[in-house]
């Protein structure tokens, strides 16, 4: 199948996605995609390291803030690296030792600049690490849900060094790159149940920290986007009072679509929506299809939508991505 014209596109993946962040239609929706890591360097073997924009017409480049956040040891394993020891988990002994990152390296900024110079039609979003990500690979997570009751005071005085730090990192970015499409805060704070955290220890640590980096985006006027995985529905109207544009990847398996437009839509938008677990990985062509119009129709009624799946697991037929990406090329215009 050839994708370099599949259809008459009228905007560029910049201006499609601009457009969908701000609420409007674009000519058709604009979309991404993402895979298991191992099947991910299959399809850059065969078809170079920006497969997505350049041989599938995608508009989205994620490109990663480079901040060396210190971490622990990590195995590799399944094309993901796992913690397998962080950085401290004895005590807090070790906190006052941390080297925190440099906000103003240059080094921060060589790929996101890199991305931007050799495709400046394309979208370029920035992913940005959130605190309970950071945190991950400094203290055990069993270990942090504990210091929440126990240290609250140490945990605030490390959350608000991080934060700091965010925050100048991606002002920096933002007086550098002005050309970006959005700041991509990651941070999974959810499960298939809901936040992991109590609405308290939510407000108290997380919220307050990750809301640094938005302002410092939102001030230069760049939009933001927010990723956590699971049930997300608890966290939407922190995020929305944040002025956050989309959340990703608002999982279908656990969300209804329609719910959500009624209680969320024309205030916060998606990027996200397609199955990775089950329909395209395993689904037929017509099952794809329909999966796909389906998320298309029901979000993609304000403008404000941007498909995109999250890890398509590793045996994945490359029939399947090609089902999806034809609909979404060919069926899914405004």
């Amino acid at each position: 199948m050839n994708h370099e014209r599949i259809c008459e596109d009228d905007m560029t993946s910049l201006e499609r996605i601009q457009a969908a962040l701000r609420f409007e239609k674009p000519d058709r929706v604009p979309f991404n995609f993402w895979m298991d890591r191992r099947l991910l360097r299959q399809y850059e073997l065969r078809y170079g390291p920006y497969f997505r924009v350049e041989h599938y017409g995608a508009d989205v480049i994620e490109s990663p803030l480079m901040l060396p956040w210190p971490s622990g040891e990590a195995l590799e394993r399944d094309g993901t690296a796992w913690m397998m020891k962080p950085l401290w988990n004895e005590g807090w002994q070790g906190v006052n030792g941390i080297a925190w990152p440099n906000p103003e390296a240059p080094e921060n900024f060589t790929g996101i600049e890199h991305d931007l110079r050799s495709h400046p039609d394309k979208a370029i979003f920035v992913n940005v690490a959130g605190i309970t990500g950071i945190m991950h690979g400094i203290r055990s997570e069993a270990d942090l849900f504990t210091d929440f009751c126990e240290r609250p005071g140490d945990v605030q005085e490390i959350f608000a060094k991080i934060g700091a730090v965010l925050a100048r990192a991606v002002e920096n970015l933002c007086a550098r790159c002005p050309a970006i499409a959005a700041i991509y805060v990651q941070d999974d704070v959810c499960s298939s149940h809901g936040c992991m955290f109590s609405p308290d220890t939510f407000e108290r640590f997380i919220y307050l920290v990750n809301d640094q980096p938005i302002r410092a985006a939102r001030a230069a006027e760049i939009p933001v986007v927010y990723h956590s995985d699971g049930k997300t529905d608890d966290i939407l109207e922190h995020l929305i009072g944040l002025g956050v544009s989309a959340i990703n990847p608002l999982q279908p398996t656990l969300h209804d679509f329609n719910a959500f437009m009624r209680r969320f839509g024309g205030r916060i938008g998606v990027y996200g929506a397609l199955d990775n677990c089950f329909v395209i990985p395993d689904g037929t062509p017509e099952e794809i299809r329909e999966h796909v119009l389906d998320a298309f129709h029901i979000l993609g009624s304000t403008g404000a939508l941007i498909l995109s799946s999250h890890d398509i697991p590793s045996y994945c037929p490359h029939e399947n991505i090609e089902v999806m990406v034809k609909t979404i090329r060919e069926d899914c215009l405004y």
